[in-house]
């Protein structure tokens, strides 16, 4: 190993490092260095002790009781208990704190009552601090999923004596506390932060002594002036002077995520075409996915026919749309378009990016060529972009589509059918879809405690999802970065609740 255990990493500005409030995998990253939940989740999907030693579970399956590690303590050294996950579950659930994802805790008795204020007594969460070492949670109902979830970056201890004094500010070094294998030392806003190996962690001490992030747009020229150890992710505009370097092309890696990129329909949109399964099919079928990802995006990504990614429970193969182009243009014509006569222009909504820039217009030309359909393209930067789609809210402002994409927040169907596509979770992606079929399965499986049934039962909600398609599946995520020889042992996130900068190590050279 070196003398110096440092690692310098290429990354964004992080809008946040509190856990309630991040979203992103900008923010998720040094959170989970950061913070500790109470379990975590193996590459191989076993729940491991965390900040609880053990936890016990109810005969009936809704009252989970965890024993909090008596060496837990907060990077300053001070003890950490049971009564600091009482308060960081209240203030994640109480809309006063405005989460980020607080839906995560809606299976706790009163969770989606407290935080969307249909019941205003915070105190009425089910979750209790039984004594200093025993945090108890009650569920509304059993939930097969439940683990994942307490794995998640909004799930660890926040910090109430730092929260108290010192506001909005809590996050800044020095007035940051933190119970997991990292501390905050510095954080010049724009410019870079930096983890330091906490002393007072309870657990195996990490590798690294420090993890700088360096806040940079791009990051090839830092990495081949050996700023970086680690780049940003390498889009398709630089992976041929990449390939074509016999340095570089030795050095790049890659990490295949559990993400799924798409198009989102209005499926309310009456006015519009777009609103109906037909025409979603044969947009489906008119996309060449291997000529995207292979020519287009370079071979950095994989096609995806579906929209749950690979590896994810209940994703059924079976729903795989077949037929072609040719089976396209029948769905085109029986639409009431044959060849695609009469078919309005529609529009594309998406954010600015190289990636969105080129993968729309590719769809542009597609979608011309093979069903004589014209695509209008509507490129915003990425701040109207949001302030857009924040105004999808309103049911009654219509789109045709827009370009996204949604990643693993833990392996489990319950994350995407239940949170995602049912109708009556919220529409996170303004999708406006209703399949009362693909409703009653979903939410059968989320009751169902034989493992086996449970699956069938999301593989069966799996092909109406497909049939219908409210959102049509472009390509899977991937990460590929450029990373020094010397940088050891490191994984990038498949899922978030993945942790894996602790265990890196820098060999010596």
């Amino acid at each position: 190993m070196a003398a110096e255990q440092v690692l310098t990493l290429a990354s964004a500005e992080p809008p946040n490092l509190d856990p309630h409030l991040v979203s992103n995998y900008t923010e998720i990253i040094p959170v989970m260095m950061l913070f500790d939940a109470l379990v975590e989740v193996s590459k191989g999907q076993e729940f491991l002790p965390l900040t609880a030693a053990a936890w016990d579970v109810s005969a009936d399956g809704t009252v989970y009781t965890f024993h909090i590690r008596p060496e837990a303590k907060w990077s300053d050294g001070s003890a950490l208990t049971a009564n600091d996950f009482d308060y960081s579950y209240k203030r994640l659930l109480d809309p006063a704190t405005g989460s980020a994802v607080p839906f995560f805790a809606y299976d706790i008795v009163n969770g989606m009552e407290i935080n969307t204020g249909a019941n205003t007594d915070v105190n009425s969460l089910g979750v209790k601090a039984v004594d200093e070492g025993t945090f108890e949670i009650t569920l509304k109902a059993p939930a097969a999923y439940i683990l994942h979830v307490l794995a998640l970056y909004s799930f660890p201890p926040v910090p109430q004596k730092a929260i108290e004094a010192h506001g909005e500010e809590w996050v800044e070094p020095p007035n940051m506390l933190s119970n997991g294998p990292f501390r905050l030392e510095k954080w010049e806003h724009d410019v870079e932060f930096v983890l330091a190996r906490n002393e007072n962690y309870w657990g195996e001490p990490a590798k690294l002594d420090q993890i700088t992030f360096h806040v940079l747009t791009d990051s090839v020229p830092a990495y081949e002036n050996d700023e970086v150890d680690v780049s940003l992710s390498v889009g398709s505009a630089d992976i041929d002077q990449i390939q074509s370097d016999a340095t570089l092309s030795k050095e790049i890696q890659r990490w295949t995520q559990s993400l799924t990129n798409f198009l989102v329909f209005d499926n309310s949109n009456t006015d519009s075409p777009i609103s109906k399964p037909e025409i979603h099919q044969a947009l489906y079928l008119a996309t060449d996915r291997d000529t995207l990802t292979k020519n287009v995006l370079k071979g950095l990504y994989e096609p995806a026919p579906l929209l749950l990614p690979p590896g994810m429970p209940g994703r059924n193969e079976a729903g795989i749309p077949t037929g072609g182009v040719d089976h396209a243009k029948e769905l085109l014509a029986g639409a009431g378009f044959p060849d695609g006569k009469d078919f309005p222009e529609i529009t594309l909504n998406f954010a600015q990016g190289p990636i969105a820039d080129l993968v729309v217009q590719v769809l542009q030309q597609m979608w011309k060529d093979n069903l004589n359909v014209n695509l209008k393209l509507n490129s915003m930067e990425v701040q109207a972009y949001r302030a857009w789609f924040a105004s999808l809210a309103d049911a009654t402002v219509k789109f045709d589509m827009y370009f996204t994409g949604n990643g693993s927040d833990y392996n489990d169907p319950q994350n995407w059918h239940n949170l995602i596509w049912q109708s009556d979770q919220g529409d996170f992606y303004h999708m406006r879809w209703v399949n009362a079929e693909f409703d009653t399965l979903v939410k059968q499986a989320v009751f169902e405690q034989d493992p086996t049934k449970r699956i069938g039962l999301y593989e069966q909600a799996d092909l109406l999802l497909m049939q219908d398609m409210p959102a049509m599946p472009l390509y899977y995520g991937a990460n590929n970065r450029l990373v020094k020889p010397y940088v050891r042992d490191l994984e990038w996130m498949l899922i978030t609740t993945d942790r894996f900068l602790h265990k890196v190590w820098i060999a010596e050279h």
